[in-house]
């Protein structure tokens, strides 16, 4: 027993699991800034799939409750312009009405974007070094009836915060007295 008697008490580690090629339907957890080992700052959305509506070519689809995360390198050439592109989709706004302010807002405390639901449709690229690279397109935020109508009861059941059950799920009949 003495080799494993830590496991009780221990948290485990999920190690990264990054989005996959796909056309999903997915729970934003939460959206952090944090920086790597190299000090590099970063923005990862951490989500929860709730359905995936289509496989993509070459890898296993995320399966259903399965835990992942997009994360974007602020070293990369293309990081305000994907970040940009997040916040607008997510927030259904336009290029005009996202600037500094509105990126700080989304990582902060506040968590504006934690417990959304958003479409997803992940594909396979080649960048230019011709390695492949997963492009994540956050498509839009579905409304509370889209989510009913997609996503099964025992599903939003199972994955939903009370608060975010709340929102998506239809009330509970009243007691009869």
């Amino acid at each position: 027993m003495g080799l494993f008697k830590g496991v009780n008490n221990a948290r485990p580690n999920m190690g990264s699991n990054y989005a996959r090629t796909g056309h999903y339907l997915a729970l934003i957890r939460r959206v952090k800034q944090d920086k790597t080992r190299k000090d590099v700052e970063f923005v990862a959305v951490e989500m929860v799939n709730l359905k995936t509506i289509a496989a993509g070519p070459s890898e296993d689809p995320h399966r259903v409750g399965e835990q992942f995360s997009w994360l974007v390198m602020s070293d990369k050439d293309s990081f305000s312009g994907n970040i940009k592109a997040f916040i607008m989709n997510v927030a259904g706004v336009q290029d005009h009405e996202v600037g500094e302010e509105e990126c700080v807002k989304v990582v902060s405390e506040e968590q504006p974007f934690g417990g959304l639901i958003v479409e997803l449709n992940n594909r396979l690229i080649q960048t230019k070094a011709g390695k492949p690279f997963t492009l994540v397109n956050f498509v839009r935020t579905l409304s509370p009836d889209e989510v009913r109508e997609a996503i099964s009861q025992e599903i939003l059941e199972q994955v939903l915060t009370k608060a975010e059950r709340e929102r998506y799920l239809p009330p509970a009949p009243p007691a009869e007295a």
